[in-house]
């Protein structure tokens, strides 16, 4: 070592701001998991819902069904499953269940429960989505990636998904999201394998994963197949020189996916349902819009009208599309998922119907690359005061978005003003 230098002030320097950067990490983590199920209670309180009554439009949908599947309870816990299993064409088998077994786990009605749910998966969301992007976006070791992970958790808590899972009621669909960042995080990690046992264990989680999300929600399995088929092509195509054996890993994912879609044919036929088509929903009846003339007002009520106009958040937008066009790395499995997504919305955004629009949006995790697009502005050790209070601008932006919207769930007709069904009235 040369005269004079001293590397103590650099390690202390670099020590601190790692501590640092475990105190935010921590600090926004704590956060998201803290106000993620406030945020789904919030619409229940006295004041701002005085009637008590529900908040989401499927509540309804959901009490049905639980009516339903408890008519035949006498008969044993084998019929209970197998009407699970065709109860709306058989479509959330798994979800239907779920919500019956608390209900009998904790002595309160379904009502409770599907009214109550939420308070759950909105941190349950926040989780998977933390855990997808501190273990896809970086090295484990890299202090920062941990930082901007739970910076995304905690924009989670205020996003599109959770606001509209609250309202609309999505609680197959958001079970089937909580799995399918899962899912998302063992096809990136099974394509990055570095041997053939890492590959299997990856592909076999990711198997057992999509089967999951199908029996929580059929559209929501069968809109992460096709992402997985377009992560396919797209890996092989651009990253194929940086893995090994890229074939062999393109037929293990391509076969991941055809096994599933074959279990979800062999239920289909054991009870007497139709793959894939499992409810009686638009989404099924008419994927294209049948008005060509009508595409942009129909687009413009799907982000200004639809599940209460709640999918449109243009500072997410915005950052999304920072990242989509000069961001992304086709070289990072995570950014190549998200382009697959990215990909597929083009479809329903210029051919499709309000409903396979709105489950498209809902389904894509706009926040995760509005993340990435902070993420990838400046250094990664050293963040500028604009930058810093760019994220907390951001932040605030979405909290006041997340709960202007939950206060105001129930529909506030104006003097005179009738509708042809009820719907969320006081």
């Amino acid at each position: 070592m040369e005269h004079g230098t001293d590397p103590t002030p650099l390690l202390v320097k670099q020590i601190r701001v790692t501590q640092k950067t475990r105190v935010i990490t921590v600090a926004m983590l704590s956060a998201a998991f803290i106000i993620a199920p406030l945020l789904m209670i919030y619409p229940h309180v006295s004041t701002v819902n005085p009637a008590g009554g529900g908040v989401s439009t499927d509540e309804q949908y959901y009490l049905d069904w639980a009516t339903m599947l408890r008519a035949n309870e006498r008969l044993g816990g084998a019929r209970v499953v197998a009407d699970a299993f065709t109860i709306n064409k058989g479509d959330r088998p798994l979800t239907l269940l779920l919500i019956t077994g608390i209900a009998n786990a904790i002595s309160v009605p379904d009502l409770m429960v599907i009214r109550y749910l939420p308070v759950a998966l909105a941190p349950a969301l926040v989780a998977s989505s933390y855990l997808l992007v501190r273990h896809t976006l970086g090295p484990k070791n890299d202090k920062s990636v941990s930082m901007f992970a739970a910076l995304a958790a905690l924009v989670t808590a205020f996003s599109p998904q959770v606001v509209v899972g609250q309202y609309a009621g999505l609680l197959a669909n958001w079970l089937g999201l909580v799995a399918g960042y899962f899912a998302l995080f063992f096809m990136i990690r099974a394509w990055e394998s570095s041997d053939r046992h890492r590959l299997a264990m990856y592909s076999a989680c990711l198997l057992a994963t999509l089967l999951l999300v199908m029996l929580f929600h059929l559209y929501t399995w069968s809109h992460l197949l096709v992402v997985i088929l377009v992560f396919c092509g797209i890996s092989y195509a651009f990253s194929r020189k940086k893995t090994g054996n890229p074939e062999m890993k393109l037929l293990v994912l391509i076969l991941v996916a055809a096994t599933s879609f074959g279990i979800d044919y062999g239920r289909s036929l054991y009870f007497g349902t139709q793959p894939l088509a499992g409810s009686d929903s638009v989404l099924v009846r008419n994927v294209l819009s049948e008005d060509p003339s009508s595409r942009w007002d129909q687009l413009f009520y799907t982000l200004g009208t639809n599940v209460g106009g709640f999918l449109s958040n243009p500072v997410l937008f915005l950052l999304a599309l920072v990242w989509l066009t000069a961001k992304f790395d086709m070289a990072k499995g995570l950014d190549r998922a998200l382009i697959a997504m990215f990909f597929i919305i083009t479809l329903p955004l210029l051919l499709g119907t309000v409903e396979f629009q709105t489950r498209v949006l809902h389904n894509t995790p706009v926040q995760i690359p509005a993340i990435l697009a902070l993420y990838s502005l400046g250094g990664q050790s050293k963040y500028p005061m604009s930058k810093v209070l760019l994220i907390i601008a951001i932040i605030t932006v979405m909290a006041t978005f997340a709960f202007r919207a939950m206060a105001n769930l129930y529909l506030e007709l104006p003097e005179g003003f009738e509708l042809s069904r009820q719907f969320l009235l006081r």
